[in-house]
């Protein structure tokens, strides 16, 4: 069974969720990813309910030992990951000008959404290699 990592999913409102739904309904067990690992859990538990094979795993782009912590969990249970879906992102004030978007927002904004993601990707980039999907010529591609 083909794995995938989908992170920011911690209701049942957004991309998120739709994207692990879907997935799970083509056969994919889905690893759902969220800032609360409890409310990551009841979303896990309703699309089981649904017939879909999905775990629960708690990321918090914030907090790098966190996303370290999942992909140790992830590497133990499964060895590789086919998909990585980085969907979780923070927009505080989307009506604020440039001009008057505070630089405290914009750097949370800024660390979760660049940042976080960037990390996110970098500690699961072994599972996603592990499967042996992104080979070219025998060689891993650069990215």
């Amino acid at each position: 069974m083909k794995t995938a990592l989908i992170t920011g999913v911690s209701t049942k409102i957004g991309l998120g969720y739709a994207i692990a739904e879907e997935l799970g309904k083509q056969g994919f067990h889905v690893i759902i990813a969220g800032r609360k690992l409890d409310q990551v859990e009841i979303i896990a538990n309703d699309l089981s309910n649904l017939g879909i094979s999905a775990s629960p795993v708690r990321i918090d782009l914030l907090d790098r030992k966190s996303i370290a912590d999942a992909a140790k969990q992830v590497q133990q249970k499964y060895s590789v990951l086919d998909v990585l879906i980085n969907n979780a992102a923070l927009m505080l004030d989307g009506s604020a000008t440039t001009l008057a978007k505070d630089l405290d927002e914009f750097n949370a904004e800024f660390e979760t959404n660049v940042t976080g993601t960037w990390s996110v990707t970098q500690q699961f980039y072994p599972m996603i290699a592990a499967s042996g999907q992104f080979f070219r010529d025998g060689n891993p591609l650069p990215w």
